[in-house]
Parts: C-alpha cells; sequence; structure tokens
C-alpha cells in the first residue's frame, strides 16, 4: 500500500488560539482584508486507539487534506501553547487508501514505530482556512464543522512564545475580541463526539 513519501521532519509549534462569535470573526476579516471567499478547505481525519487512546496522552494523530497536498501528522502537546509535531507528506492515492480502509497502518512509516500497530478512524473535521503573514508571525482566521457544530476561531503561530504572546493580545484587542480560553481543535471534535454519542 505505502508509495513514496516525503518526511517534513519534527517541529515545535507555538500558537495561540481564541474562539470567535461569527461577529467577532467577521470584523477579524475586515482587519486583515480578507473575505470567505478567500478560505482554502481543509479536512483533517483524526486516528486513535480504541484501548490506549492517544488523546489521553495529550497527543494526536491526523490526516490533513488539502486542494494540493496531503499529510499525516503526530502531534504531542508539551503545554497550552507548545506542541511538538512529526509530518510526512503523502500522495492523494495513498490518502484515499487510508480513508477508504479506515485505519492507519503505523508501521509502513518509520516516523511514527513508536505508536500503536494499527490507528482505527475516528471521525473528520473539515476547516475553511484563512492564512496572512502578521508581525513576522502567521496569522490564521479559520470556521470549522464537525459533528452537529460549527465554530469560529483565530490562530497566531509564532516562533517566539513570549513575543507571540504579546502580538496575539494586541491583535485581540484591536479588533475588540475578548481573550477566552480555547480547547484546540481535536479537543473540540472530541467533545462533539461525545455529546453526539450521549444523544444517541
Amino acid at each position: 500500500m505505502k508509495e513514496e513519501v516525503m518526511t517534513m521532519g519534527n517541529e515545535t509549534e507555538i500558537e495561540f488560539k481564541n474562539l470567535l462569535t461569527i461577529e467577532e470573526y467577521k470584523r477579524a476579516l475586515a482587519f486583515i482584508g480578507k473575505s470567505t471567499s478567500d478560505a482554502i478547505k481543509q479536512v483533517n481525519t483524526y486516528f486513535d486507539h480504541p484501548t490506549v487512546p492517544l488523546k489521553q496522552k495529550k497527543q494526536a494523530f491526523r490526516l490533513r487534506q488539502k486542494a494540493d497536498h496531503c499529510e499525516l501528522t503526530f502531534k504531542e502537546a508539551i503545554s497550552t501553547t507548545v506542541s511538538n509535531e512529526t509530518n510526512v507528506t503523502i500522495s492523494e492515492n495513498e490518502a484515499s487508501i487510508i480513508l477508504s480502509q479506515g485505519y492507519v497502518n503505523t508501521r509502513d512509516y518509520p516516523e511514527f514505530l513508536h505508536l500503536p500497530e494499527r490507528l482505527d478512524c475516528v471521525g473528520s473535521l473539515e476547516t475553511h482556512r484563512l492564512e496572512v503573514e502578521f508581525h513576522g508571525g502567521l496569522l490564521v482566521l479559520d470556521h470549522s464543522i464537525y459533528g452537529q457544530t460549527e465554530d469560529f476561531e483565530v490562530e497566531y503561530e509564532t516562533t517566539n512564545e513570549l513575543e507571540g504572546q504579546v502580538i496575539f493580545d494586541s491583535f485581540l484587542q484591536d479588533v475588540n475580541i475578548p481573550a477566552r480560553p480555547t480547547d484546540k481543535k481535536i479537543a473540540r471534535f472530541y467533545n462533539e463526539m461525545k455529546r453526539m454519542a450521549e444523544r444517541t
């Protein structure tokens, strides 16, 4: 099944995030000079182990699909703003095979040999994303749809945690957005899956 892949290696991700109301999202769009028609669709499909869940160790595994790019990512949270990532780019055909079979065989990838051999599909989250360079980092506006809900958020990705916090806080003040404790997408996704299961 495995085709040629390009390893993107390990990265340390520093990001700040804040959930938005739809009105705040529209203000943020205007602030950066973008519209919803500029957004790029991407789909995150999450995988986990049924008896030894990665989420219990603040870890996550996903397949991300964009129009011209597919990649597998293993993330491990270091703190609320810092994560370690291992990324592997795969072909669209390989992504299709993974999705059709409903699991990832991690033994196909040397980068993921430390994970359980099989990770099963949990579900997908669709995001419409806008990105702009902002004070040396990347400002991201996301509209995400998953389960029976949708939400809006702003993220700021940077290489300096202290400077990034100042820049992000300043952005929120400029657009009149209150700071809110905000879970990562995968945590919100799992909470929604739990709510849906409880309704059935």
